[in-house]
């Protein structure tokens, strides 16, 4: 009864935290509750480093899948080649040319899968690099300038020296949210359909206003049409010249606030992205690139790169391509007219199970795992060659591995010639015996026949 209640309350729980993630969704901005985070442009630079990142580890993450699948392969060749039970042969020889040609659909999804991603991961490098560079260049110290003033009849033309120095506008602080760094959580994630992005109409306003200040001869200088804090439109009463002028200072950076921007059409995946031909002289072609990247990198996300996962005992078992081999390799099942019926199916499966292990762990034990640290002796350059079998799978001389194997099960001509010999002088034999016995019985009857005449 505890054990009951037990599980009630764990299904109660699993029920609540579905709940409680559909409504997170629905009540999210972008569909991510990490990305919601970002409200400035300095926030938005460090969630496209993460972004970018985290689309390069996806984009890695199914890479070793062909080559894993084609070790497997040449494995299960290997032992294919070296069993002398046809049958089992067979069996063997039909998986790997599973795991073959799941290697070759592993390496064509992967491609696309990576090459998608990628290229979103080089787009949001790019738009991180652009916001840091931005957040470092918008706030200049300046050196003193002997040299400030230049007249032309009414007019006063003041210049600054250069720039001395350049301050981090967007350092750690500011690229957290609420101290703590805002996750790549969205890459990848199929309820992500909002990216947050600062248009060039929001990050103008980061620009701080700049100030130089001057200093007349005299202090009778005053201003007109001031502001609420003191700043004028005009200037009157400065008689006397101007003796100095200071460096130019630059107040507080302005705010940059992102906006939300589509990823999919109406924010619905199945109908594409928002933005699928751009015009290069749009002035928010960038924006729209980014975009397009990003979706097709999250289409990409949902491509199913086929693993050494999808062998499973099961599978290869129900497997028609395999099935089929088995049936034409496996001499018990020569006689099967149709490999497809159900009756003639449920035999082969069951054979297939038996020979790989009976159960799903055991085969994936000795298939598998086991199977790689098998050792494997084969005839070398000039002696034998002992190795590892995934390490020989890997190399080009699993190929003299296979043919020793072959040539070790084929029955020699030489060979051949003795077993027919041997066949023919017993065949003589026991012909001889048989000859042999009916003269015994001839003669036997012969003498009976001439005791009775006597």
């Amino acid at each position: 009864m505890r054990h009951r209640q037990l599980n009630y309350a764990i299904q109660t729980l699993a029920v609540l935290f579905a709940v409680v993630m559909r409504v997170s969704q629905a009540d999210s901005q972008t569909g991510d509750a990490e990305h919601d985070k970002v409200n400035t442009a300095c926030q938005e630079a460090a969630a496209a480093a993460g972004l970018s990142e985290r689309y390069n580890q996806l984009a890695k993450a199914t890479a070793d899948n062909a080559r894993t699948l084609m070790i497997t392969s040449a494995m299960w060749r290997q032992k294919a080649a070296e069993t002398s039970d046809p049958a089992k042969a067979s069996t063997l020889t039909a998986i790997s040319e599973v795991a073959s040609s799941l290697a070759l659909q592993a390496l064509a999804k992967h491609s696309e899968r990576a090459a998608k991603m990628s290229a979103a991961s080089k787009r949001l490098a790019e738009r991180a690099a652009f916001l840091d560079g931005v957040h470092y260049v918008i706030k200049p110290t300046f050196a003193k300038q002997t040299n400030p003033f230049k007249v032309n009849s009414a007019k006063l033309e003041i210049r600054s020296a250069g720039a001395k120095s350049l301050a981090n506008t967007c350092d750690k602080a500011a690229r957290q949210a609420s101290g703590k760094n805002i996750q790549p959580s969205a890459a990848g994630a199929a309820t992500w359909k909002k990216l947050k992005y600062s248009t060039d109409r929001e990050l103008v306003k980061l620009v701080p206003t700049q100030k130089v200040t001057l200093t007349f001869g005299s202090s009778d200088c005053s201003t007109s049409g001031d502001d609420t804090n003191g700043y004028g439109t005009t200037v009157a009463s400065c008689d006397d010249g101007i003796s100095s002028t200071s460096e130019p200072t630059l107040d507080t950076i302005g705010t940059a606030t992102p906006r939300l921007e589509s990823i999919y059409e109406d924010d619905t995946p199945t109908k594409g992205c928002t933005h699928k031909e751009i015009d290069d002289d749009n002035s928010d072609a960038e924006m729209k690139r980014l975009l397009k990247s990003i979706c097709e990198a999250q289409q990409a996300a949902a491509i199913t790169v086929p693993s050494v996962a999808d062998l499973t005992l099961e599978n290869l078992a129900s497997n028609s391509a395999v099935i089929l081999t088995v049936r034409n390799g496996a001499p018990q099942f020569h006689k099967l007219h149709d490999s497809s019926e159900t009756a003639a199916t449920d035999k082969i499966k069951n054979y297939i199970k038996e020979t790989l292990g009976t159960t799903p762990e055991k085969f994936t034990e000795l298939f598998v795992e086991k199977i790689k640290d098998e050792d494997v002796s084969y005839r070398g350059p000039k002696e034998t060659t002992k190795v590892k079998r995934q390490a020989l799978a890997e190399q080009q001389e699993a190929g003299a591995a296979i043919a020793y194997f072959q040539d070790k099960r084929a029955v020699k001509p030489q060979a051949k010639k003795r077993r027919q010999a041997a066949q023919l002088t017993n065949a003589r034999q026991i012909q001889m015996k048989l000859n042999a016995q009916k003269t015994k019985i001839a003669h036997t009857k012969m003498e009976n026949a001439n005791s009775k005449r006597e």
